[in-house]
């Protein structure tokens, strides 16, 4: 059925970059020198609305609506799997991109903030995002 094909393709690459994404995550709140935030920061914003932009493309929409009308051929597991990603497609589909990449970006100095004033044991101090 191509357009379940074509779905399971399209959010395989997607799992293949929020993959990616965690790993850049874990790396950054883990083992990445304070100088390298606002790079990394950058980098992961930019990755994170890649991602939103994938999750949002028209033809989702359309290979959604074309199996709609052929749930009844599908094993129980891939009716779960539709209904798993048209769930993710409908989630995302209502953020703005700059909502996504924002987000992202105060995440990521929050967490800077966070182990500065973790190092200083200083909680009243008011982080620079």
């Amino acid at each position: 059925m191509e357009p379940l094909n074509k779905l399971e393709a399209h959010f395989k690459r997607l799992s293949h970059f929020q993959h990616l994404a965690a790993i850049c995550g874990w790396d950054q709140a883990t083992m990445m020198p304070d100088g390298g935030n606002q790079a990394r920061a950058d980098a992961m914003a930019e990755l994170a609305l890649y991602c939103h932009q994938q999750s949002t493309q028209p033809e989702l929409s359309d290979w959604l609506a074309e199996l709609d009308d052929k749930l009844e051929q599908l094993t129980p597991t891939q009716k779960a799997s539709v209904a798993e990603m048209k769930r993710e497609w409908q989630q995302a589909s209502v953020l703005p991109d700059t909502l996504v990449k924002a987000k992202s970006l105060a995440g990521a100095k929050c967490e800077h903030a966070w182990r500065q004033q973790r190092q200083d044991n200083d909680w009243t101090a008011s982080p620079k995002i």
